[in-house]
């Protein structure tokens, strides 16, 4: 028994008359006699009977309707919901970023991706790289961001697509000697006071920024976001960022270089589970990265 016997049932039900039900389901009348008796057959007892040039309800067929249109309604109903959720987890989309990457750039991703998408609803989780890859192995993410350096997936249950390029900046002041340029090198900055988030990527942003700059000294200041640009703006120190993708630097009266060390622009990847399907929120957001990143520049 399956829901087409059902259906064929229902229909000869109300029609009383098997032709006119085949024309109704497009079928012939041979293949819905055949049908319906195999179902008469499965139950065990007749469902209709002749009635003159038609056919009608046995009493089995009369008690037998009622529990089919039941049931074809209740699978009406959960193909219906079924819909709605595809619908809603279609607009939904989660992310993972690594440890490290500073909350600002982050949350600057996942902004100009929702003024993009305003009805799509995001999440972005921030764990170490070895939870990521295990989170989206477990399906808990739809994709992870990373970076060159941590890349090495090694994992068959993985993808990795390379996205574009995550390349650094020097915030500087317009009152700053170097806002005169249009690139800076590390080395330049070395003895610059570094303004850093007092965030949890703040002890890895000092690390890279001394391994880079080679001034184990580097003096840093540590200020929560409200006060960070205004510290740049006074020129109390230099802000060190992704150049690209930040879209909101023109609203600032700093000045955004760019670090020519080749160290400074890093490959991005997107990493996801192999055997997931493709949502449209997902290749939405693979579309928007590759636009934002695509440039060295």
């Amino acid at each position: 028994m399956n829901l087409q016997h059902l259906e064929y049932f229902i229909s000869v039900a109300h029609t009383e008359n098997f032709s006119a039900s085949a024309r109704m389901l497009s079928v012939s009348q041979p293949a819905l006699s055949k049908s319906i008796s195999g179902l008469e057959e499965t139950l065990g007892v007749p469902l209709f009977e002749k009635y003159g040039r038609n056919v009608r309800l046995t009493e089995y067929g009369r008690i037998f309707a009622t529990y089919a249109a039941a049931a074809i309604n209740e699978l009406n109903a959960g193909k219906t919901e079924l819909t709605n959720t595809l619908m809603k987890n279609s607009r939904r989309l989660s992310f993972a970023v690594p440890t490290g990457i500073n909350i600002f750039w982050e949350n600057n991703l996942v902004n100009d991706f929702s003024k993009q998408q305003p009805d799509m609803n995001v999440g972005i989780y921030r764990m170490d790289y070895d939870d990521m890859l295990l989170a989206i192995k477990r399906d808990l993410v739809d994709y992870g961001i990373c970076f060159e350096e941590n890349v090495a997936v090694g994992d068959a249950d993985l993808n990795k697509i390379h996205v574009g390029y995550y390349c650094m900046g020097a915030l500087v002041s317009s009152k700053s000697e170097l806002a005169q340029k249009d690139y800076v090198s590390f080395k330049e900055l070395a003895d610059k006071v570094m303004i850093t988030p007092e965030d949890g990527a703040k002890e890895h942003f000092r690390k890279f920024i001394m391994n880079h700059t080679g001034n184990s000294e580097q003096r840093f200041d540590a200020c929560d976001w409200s006060d960070l640009f205004n510290k740049v703006e006074n020129d109390e120190g230099v802000y060190v960022c992704a150049r690209n993708g930040n879209a909101w630097v023109s609203s600032l009266r700093s000045k955004l270089l760019l670090i020519s060390d080749a160290s400074a622009c890093r490959n991005m990847y997107l990493i996801c589970n192999k055997y997931k399907k493709v949502s449209p929120a997902m290749e939405s957001f693979k579309s928007y990265i590759k636009a934002a990143y695509r440039s060295k520049e």
